[in-house]
């Protein structure tokens, strides 16, 4: 039974712009594109977020925070002599410019990655803590020879003092720094000069300690190779591959030659632990070959790692002076802001876990996304036409964003003609454009911010002449939800029909003129309790109209829609999200230890545990882990019989993991996609108890002794009583 109402309008009617409240800036650092705000103040960056956020990076990099002398005016190097491997204020920035500027950022979708320097320290005492002095902690061995691995490790970088990194007290004073820099806001490290430091197969814990810090992203500068163990810094860390990354601009215009470099290609690095650039600030301000480079030139280099699968990509925002000595410290260019920046950021947003497909030419670099779109680079402007690489950008015709020319897409070939930025963007997404006879393929993003269920609701809210109200949907990222969603079957009909829409209007004409429509790819499909099925995008006017339906038998739902993988999902209300079996509501746990996950993203969830004070205590031994099952409407896990978690993962099934990685165990909690966790406390008991001496209580004969604020105590016996200590 197909659900059409109204004509079939004729009038194009372009989308309305994008949601106010929400950038469209992944989750996860690795998932977007990094703004270097390189020498720019604290307060300088914090004033600039919201252009940030338009322009679509998902982060900011903030220069090294290690001296107590930096201010705006200094020279840009004294940020890399630092005085301590510690947090120092400063002008530059203070510890509460650097919370609020996170928290700022926050409010974006903005996170905020502060580069770190741990392989040296300034050159002599007065410029460096005195702590550094003592017990060997700084090694003068003399100048590296790139030949020997030992030296790269072991020698000085210039004249500045070796830090000797396979100390217990050097790796703990790391660590605290990152704890330190975490207890501020900050999401994310650069570790400057990282292959200088060694691994734990060369003998030195400092990477395996201070990268075990949860939920905190690291990347290491690792420039060239020179033996360097790259696999095994991947394991701690995302890295550079500065050999591939300067190739575009330094030698073709900045045109890329392939898919990857060699950390990729030759020695297996997974994409989604490489970060690539246009241009870095050393190539930059270290008088090297990228300072005499067009800005142009290097934009072109940056599309063409930016809008790729699973790398992210670092975009620096050049001082507006050249040279070593000229740089100083403060605000640089606005060139991150160019159209042409900030649409391949937007893609490489949209795009998020679709597969990619590189297709070099010549003067021409095509990167195609599954399902998705393309980006293309030619050198100069004008018309082109390249290979459709995998045949992954749908066919139809498009409007490029950066320029606003016409592309047409069949299922081999990409045509149209490039501007004068000589970066084009194709996709049907957020910012108009894109699509025109493009229904049924590919997927996008949603135009007015919001998502609606229609269908057979009950009431005013289902559809009939009129569209009705429908039933919101909520977002997060790209997917969503609504919870205890009712169908009621038409008269004399014992399926319920619905699709969906990000428009809703007075009329179905009003409708489906400036709505995309997301529904069945055959009319009447039946959906099926807790599984996955084809989602399909409906572009505004005539294919909206036609958008057809999927079933499921009356009843109470909650509906998942994922426009990245362009799924959707119902599950019958209270069965939880994608667990396996039922479950009842009020289940009594018995488990000693235990969590639940609100799997709003629909992923197939893993969970991995660990106990961080046994680093051989596995929970559960194999990766990704063990499936979640259902109870109390939730996905549920215990840990196996006798072990103790300090540390847990929560994957989609190996790949994206809640939070960006390692999160604290805390039991009884329920963890969200972004890492967070809330803990019930319906029906609990609330205890008031002083915190300066220790508690004890006795609840049917078990003691627990001091226990934290905001512990739930779980104990067996007749029943299970739960008690929540304030």
């Amino acid at each position: 039974m197909k659900k059409i109402f109204g004509a079939l309008a004729l009038t194009l009617c372009l989308g309305q712009g994008a949601w106010a409240a929400d950038y469209g800036l992944p989750s996860g650092i690795q998932e977007g594109n990094i703004l270097h705000c390189f020498n720019w103040t604290a307060q300088e960056v914090k004033a600039n977020l919201k252009n940030i956020a338009e322009a679509g990076f998902g982060s900011v990099q903030l220069s090294p925070l290690q001296r107590p002398d930096v201010k705006a005016g200094s020279p840009w190097h004294d940020l890399y002599r630092p005085y301590d491997l510690a947090f120092k204020s400063s002008s530059y920035c203070s510890e509460a410019d650097l919370k609020a500027l996170c928290e700022e950022a926050a409010t974006y979708g903005i996170k905020v990655i502060v580069d770190v320097v741990a392989n040296h320290v300034d050159r002599t005492a007065g410029y460096h803590d005195t702590w550094w002095d003592a017990n060997g902690r700084v090694r003068w061995n003399g100048g590296i020879n790139y030949g020997d691995r030992y030296s790269i490790t072991h020698g000085q970088l210039g004249d500045y003092g070796d830090v000797n990194s396979e100390d217990a007290e050097v790796i703990a004073r790391g660590k605290a720094y990152v704890e330190k820099l975490k207890s501020l806001g900050v999401k994310g490290i650069r570790w400057d000069a990282a292959k200088h430091i060694a691994t734990p197969s060369e003998g030195c814990n400092f990477w395996s300690t201070v990268t075990s810090v949860p939920g905190m992203w690291h990347y290491g500068e690792i420039l060239n190779d020179d033996g360097t163990p790259i696999n095994e810094y991947a394991k701690y860390m995302s890295v550079t591959d500065n050999r591939y990354s300067n190739g575009a601009a330094q030698n073709n215009g900045g045109i890329q030659q392939g898919y990857g470099g060699s950390w990729v290609v030759d020695r297996g690095v997974a994409d989604t632990k490489v970060v690539y650039w246009g241009e870095s600030h050393d190539t930059y301000s270290n008088d090297e070959w990228s300072q005499n480079v067009d800005q142009s030139v290097i934009d072109r280099a940056y599309a063409c790692v930016a809008c790729r699968n699973g790398a992210t990509a670092l975009y620096l925002a050049r001082p507006n002076a050249k040279g070593f000595n000229n740089i100083k410290v403060g605000k640089g260019t606005d060139a991150y802001k160019s159209k042409a920046i900030s649409e391949v950021n937007k893609f490489r947003n949209a795009m998020v876990g679709k597969a990619d497909y590189c297709e070099a030419a010549g003067n021409t670099f095509c990167v195609t996304r599954e399902n998705g779109g393309a980006v293309i680079v030619t050198r100069g402007s004008g018309q082109v036409s390249v290979a459709n690489g995998g045949g992954y950008c749908p066919a139809g015709t498009y409007t490029d964003k950066v320029s606003g020319n016409t592309f047409t897409v069949t299922s081999s070939t990409i045509s149209g003609n490039v501007g004068a930025s000589g970066i084009a963007v194709l996709y049907d997404g957020e910012g108009g454009g894109g699509g025109e006879g493009g229904g049924g393929e590919g997927g996008g993003e949603v135009t007015e911010g919001g998502l609606w269920i229609l269908g057979n609701l009950p009431g005013a809210a289902g559809w009939s002449t009129t569209p009705g109200t429908g039933k919101a949907m909520t977002k997060t990222g790209n997917t969503f939800t609504a919870k205890d969603v009712e169908f009621v079957a038409a008269a004399g009909e014992s399926k319920c029909y619905f699709n969906l829409t990000d428009y809703v209007g007075a009329t179905w004409d009003e409708t489906n003129m400036n709505a995309n429509r997301y529904g069945a790819a055959t009319e009447g499909v039946t959906l099926t309790d807790g599984q996955t099925s084809t989602m399909v995008k409906y572009a505004n006017n005539v294919d909206a109209s036609g958008c057809l339906s999927w079933t499921v038998a009356p009843g109470k739902y909650d509906v998942t829609a994922d426009l990245s993988a362009m799924t959707i999902k119902v599950v019958k209300a209270g069965e939880g999200d994608g667990g396996e079996g039922g479950g009842d509501d009020n289940e009594i746990i018995t488990d000693p230890y235990y969590c639940y996950f609100d799997n709003t993203a629909g992923w197939n969830v893993k969970v991995w545990a660990w106990n961080d004070t046994e680093p051989s205590c596995t929970v559960n031994p194999n990766w990704p882990g063990d499936s979640m099952t259902t109870k109390n409407g939730k996905l549920y896990w215990a840990a196996p019989e006798g072990k103790i978690p300090t540390m847990i993962i929560f994957s989609n099934n190996g790949g994206e993991k809640a939070g960006g990685g390692d999160l604290e165990f805390v039991n009884g909690a329920t963890y969200h996609v972004d890492g967070s966790y809330t803990m019930d406390t319906t029906g609990v008991e609330t205890i008031e108890t002083a915190t300066e001496a220790p508690v004890y209580f006795n609840l049917q004969g078990v003691r627990v002794e001091n226990p934290s604020n905001g512990i739930f105590i779980k104990v067996s016996g007749n029943k299970t009583t739960k008690v929540y200590v304030k």
